[in-house]
């Protein structure tokens, strides 16, 4: 198996019991947080179509402190090899209900710095075939984007991006990946506001656009003013109607709630609410904090979250959510 890690670059290996054909993901969640020293934080999720009992996952890049999270018996070990890092789990008791498994990683050459800008550069690519994908890079806290217009720095230039307090996230959305499409990723970014030739103007023009400027950021910050009374914020625009519901709910409840009530009020059960509260607490928007041994209490961390649903835009943030139904 590891010749195998070694030819196939960014390869998986999967073998299962309870299938003759082709395996595909279901869902496959990345989420990729940069830190101060350079270092990334990885969190992979793997959602499979079928049970299986092995998968061997090769990165073209050494990692470190691996750990793993599952609903099932689940032992995964890494090691390096000449192109990277090669990943072996074995799986027992996995089924069509309990088939994800999350694995947690750090690497510490992902990120390269090139004059006044560094680049955050991966290949999550796995030759299956993806229901449904979400890749999101958490850039550190006051830092721009290296290029005008941003989308020029981030491959694939059809991500998307959010601002959460001080901090820049890129994401991207994708379904029905086909076994050849690719996933690299890369983010350019520089603790310098990027400079374009529109800011380069001679000085009576100055006083007149410094003006002009003024009015208009008086004029923007009284928007974003009312939007925020109203109870509008960004992070809405990755939320579906389920997870809005709760937020909601943790809202008119002062931000903390125990996870029975919201079972009660949502009328949801208690499997799905589970699953939701999870992808909530993936990204962020709450935390779990445990109340005894067989209950927890939900808080909510992103305040001023809208919970009005937005109609056109539900099937699409749904992939960004990553909800399992």
């Amino acid at each position: 198996m590891k010749q195998l890690a070694l030819i196939l670059f960014l390869s998986i290996s999967l073998f299962s019991t309870h299938t003759a054909y082709p395996l595909s993901l279901d869902y496959y969640g990345i989420v990729a947080e940069i830190m101060d020293n350079d270092n990334v934080k990885h969190l992979l999720t793997f959602k499979f179509s079928e049970p299986i009992g092995h998968i061997d996952y090769a990165l073209d890049t050494p990692i470190y402190n691996l750990s793993f999270e599952s609903k099932f018996i689940s032992s995964c070990s890494s090691e390096t090899i000449s192109r990277g890092s090669a990943i072996s789990c074995d799986f027992i008791g996995m089924t069509s209900e309990k088939n994800a498994i999350t694995l947690s990683f750090e690497t510490k050459n992902s990120v390269k710095e090139t004059d006044s800008f560094k680049q955050f550069s991966i290949n999550y690519g796995i030759p299956l075939k993806i229901n449904r994908s979400f890749v999101m890079v958490m850039l550190p806290k006051q830092i721009f984007l290296g290029k005008e217009p941003e989308n020029e720095s981030y491959f694939p230039s059809s991500g998307s991006t959010i601002v959460e307090g001080r901090r820049i996230k890129v994401y991207w959305e994708k379904e029905n990946l086909s076994e050849n499409d690719s996933l690299r990723f890369s983010v350019l970014y520089s603790p310098n506001k990027p400079f374009s030739t529109n800011d380069f103007i001679s000085t009576p023009d100055a006083v007149f656009f410094g003006l002009a400027g003024i009015i208009v950021i008086v004029f923007i910050s009284l928007i974003i003013y009312t939007r925020l009374r109203q109870g509008v914020s960004t992070i809405s625009d990755v939320l579906n109607n389920d997870e809005r519901k709760i937020v909601a709910i943790l809202e008119a409840s002062g931000g903390k709630i125990l996870q029975k009530t919201i079972v009660k009020e949502t009328g949801f059960s208690k499997a799905k609410v589970s699953r939701i509260i999870k992808s909530l607490h993936n990204r962020n928007i709450v935390s779990i904090e445990a109340v005894s041994g067989r209950e927890n209490r939900i808080i909510l961390k992103v305040r001023k979250v809208e919970t009005k649903p937005v109609q056109q835009e539900d099937e699409k943030r749904e992939i960004a959510a990553g909800a399992v139904k």
